[in-house]
């Protein structure tokens, strides 16, 4: 087991988020075996990381070290801590979010690029992509907490940059798809405004990139 001051910070960038509680018994480097009740909060492949309730400390828990595992509330055995702390964060609205963003990043890119030039302000934004994340997947506990960051990663994209998304999207979409998009996408240009020199742009490159792979 392992700990500092700072390592969660660490875990945040790198791991996974998980909430759960797990009985431990688990074995130190030193080879001594003892019984730990964990808080988890983050877990990768190889280990989980999580508060302690023995030390009061967060602390880094290899799998490999785990001789026994169960479900501090349910009191269910865990053979695989990995696989159990997986199906989880499988049944969480983050894995819905980023599953979406895998599969539809192109589409959520050129439409927030549309917004940012039709006159949507920026706290708009993460609330119109939320909206769209949960109608691609189905999962209505998406919002703004998952969306506020993709909208800043993601912001100020330039024409050509918006060229290859539609681009890569006239190839990937059936007709009815791309149809769709650009309904949604001029929707959202003429939301407030008459399109502007730079959406009428975008708008028309994306109705003859569609249109050739009709």
């Amino acid at each position: 087991m392992t700990y500092d001051a700072d390592e969660e910070t660490s875990w945040r960038a790198y791991a996974t988020r998980i909430d759960a509680v797990l009985d431990l018994r688990y074995e130190d480097s030193s080879g001594d075996v003892s019984q730990h009740t964990v808080e988890a909060r983050y877990f990768n492949e190889a280990s989980l990381f999580g508060r302690c309730q023995l030390h009061k400390a967060n602390r880094e828990f290899l799998y490999s070290r785990i001789s026994s595992c169960q479900d501090a509330n349910t009191k269910v055995d865990i053979p695989n801590a990995y696989k159990y702390l997986l199906r989880l964060y499988e049944k969480t609205p983050e894995y819905s979010y980023e599953i979406t963003i895998e599969e539809h990043q192109d589409i959520l890119r050129a439409l927030l690029y549309i917004m940012e030039h039709s006159g949507h302000q920026e706290h708009q934004r993460p609330l119109i992509i939320a909206t769209l994340c949960r109608k691609l997947s189905g999962d209505n506990r998406i919002d703004t907490r998952h969306t506020a960051h993709f909208v800043v990663m993601h912001r100020r994209a330039s024409p050509q940059a918006f060229k290859l998304m539609i681009g890569r999207l006239s190839q990937s979409l059936l007709a009815p798809q791309k149809a769709a998009l650009l309904k949604l996408a001029t929707k959202l240009a003429t939301q407030f405004e008459a399109p502007n020199g730079d959406t009428q742009e975008a708008l028309d490159y994306m109705t003859q990139r569609f249109a050739k792979t009709e």
